[in-house]
């Protein structure tokens, strides 16, 4: 270390590069955790709304398009909590380039905010996900009420 006054900071900034560090391996598994129950729970969707009798054409659309919709609720969500985990990973990097230019800097330093610039997509991929949602419960609700009150 170039300049002993830095050393303070110094030790600062490591706590909270291994703080992010470890927030960042919570969230990596956390989303393998999750996309584990997702694909258990869709599997167990498909099996449980599975008609045991012929459907006429309105009720087959509806299920089909509830299964589809289920499907990228499933992808957005997962894009969107893999977001996360890039934005937590951009902070981590910060820390690290934070931490060398303490180390190498022979002058006294104040101890900025690392602020992680957001993933663009994230807004989007929150949208389509709650979207998605909607719409695939507006369908298996519909999927029901043609099912078991046929119209034609």
């Amino acid at each position: 270390m170039n300049n002993k006054e830095n050393v303070p900071l110094y030790i600062k900034t490591a706590e909270k590069h291994f703080e992010k560090l470890s927030t960042r391996d919570k969230t990596y598994f956390s989303y393998i955790r999750s996309l584990s129950q997702i694909l258990v729970g869709l599997l167990a969707l498909l099996i449980g709304l599975r008609p045991n009798v012929p459907l006429d054409n309105i009720p087959k659309v509806l299920f089909l398009l509830s299964l589809v919709l289920i499907g990228l609720t499933i992808l957005f969500s997962q894009r969107l909590l893999f977001c996360e985990v890039e934005i937590q990973e951009s902070e981590e990097k910060a820390y690290c380039k934070l931490l060398s230019e303490i180390s190498n800097s022979e002058k006294k330093l104040s101890c900025p905010n690392v602020v992680s610039e957001g993933v663009k997509s994230l807004k989007i991929f929150e949208k389509l996900t709650f979207c998605c949602f909607g719409l695939s419960i507006l369908s298996l609700i519909l999927y029901s009420v043609f099912l078991y009150f046929p119209i034609c």
